[in-house]
């Protein structure tokens, strides 16, 4: 989910016309990423998922317990 406000944004890329370019690349380059993880999360299987998670995303499997 993105968050902000479009008003704010549009006058913004009046004003610096080449900071809508920049963001405008780098949004598209994030969405594309995100859609490959997503296409490879639908195809692997369940083991290949938790391996996946274990790999980049440790921290929502194991928490540390305070004591």
């Amino acid at each position: 989910m993105v968050v902000g406000d479009l008003d704010k944004e549009m006058d913004m890329d009046m004003k610096h016309p080449q900071l809508e370019s920049i963001t405008r690349r780098m949004m598209d380059e994030n969405f594309g990423q995100v859609q490959n993880e997503f296409v490879a999360f639908i195809a692997s299987s369940p083991e290949e998922r938790v391996k996946t998670l274990l790999n980049k995303r440790r921290s929502l499997i194991y928490h540390q317990r305070f004591t």
